[in-house]
């Protein structure tokens, strides 16, 4: 009997570091990334009401094989049952300081409901009852959920507008909704007045002006030079004058 209960003790020893590094099932898992204790938010010693922000999985409530429902965004808020404030402060204590951390925390009761998760954005209404169970657990294990709660999409950004800058059809800002327009053309029509094409100042490709045509290069249409290559209505009768000029003198001549 003796030995029967030596080498049960001994069983029980090499097992304590295989409970220790496992978890006991949990109403909820979380990745905890903020928390505010109320009414004063970084206050856990005066807090009544507690809202925990994160990615969770809540328990499928079966005690027998606890397994967990898929991560969602979001956040819990919780008020601490009558007559245990001592104990909920501390536990809300332990939660946070899973905050930054390669674990996750665990609380209440893997065969009870851990309350709602509210979606990330939405504003806090009434206060659910802080599930009290045997404590909080930290771990990077979690059930085998702990990864799954890490690798989760990153937190939007609550009520932000676009700060981006639309070039085209392509949106170059960060937050998940664009709600800016697509850029237009801004720019003023340009009126072509030179003698080459004018381009368009704004951001179309295009020339939008509807001046007249380039003028032409100097001396191709000359109406006023001396040029006896010219064919305006000046150069012409002065050339025939010199020509009957000419053949005037060389009869003189005969």
């Amino acid at each position: 009997m003796t030995k029967l209960l030596a080498t049960t003790l001994a069983l029980v020893v090499v097992s304590l570091p295989a409970l220790a590094s496992a978890s006991m099932p949990a109403s909820a898992w979380g990745d905890v990334e903020e928390i505010a204790f109320e009414p004063d938010a970084k206050d856990a010693s005066t807090a009544t009401r507690v809202v925990i922000k994160g990615v969770f999985a809540r328990s499928n409530m079966d005690a027998a094989f606890p397994t967990y429902g898929k991560p969602q965004r979001g956040f819990f808020y919780y008020e601490c049952p009558a007559g245990k404030l001592d104990l909920c402060r501390l536990e809300w204590k332990d939660i946070a300081a899973s905050i930054g951390t390669t674990s996750c925390a665990g609380w209440g009761d893997g065969a009870k409901t851990a309350g709602t998760i509210h979606p990330w954005c939405e504003t806090k209404t009434t206060a659910e009852s802080y599930p009290i169970h045997m404590g909080v657990q930290r771990t990077p294990w979690a059930n085998g959920t702990c990864d799954g709660l890490k690798a989760f999409a990153a937190a939007p950004v609550c009520g932000a507008t676009d700060a981006g800058v639309d070039s085209g059809a392509t949106d170059t800002g960060t937050t998940t909704t664009d709600t800016g327009t697509t850029a237009t053309d801004s720019g003023s029509p340009v009126t072509d007045t030179g003698s080459l094409p004018v381009a368009d100042t704004g951001t179309a490709a295009a020339d939008t002006g509807t001046g007249g045509a380039p003028a032409a290069p100097a001396g191709a249409d000359d109406k006023s030079g001396c040029s006896m290559g010219g064919v305006g209505s000046t150069s012409a009768p002065f050339a025939f004058a010199m020509i009957a000029l000419g053949l005037l003198r060389r009869r003189r001549a005969r």
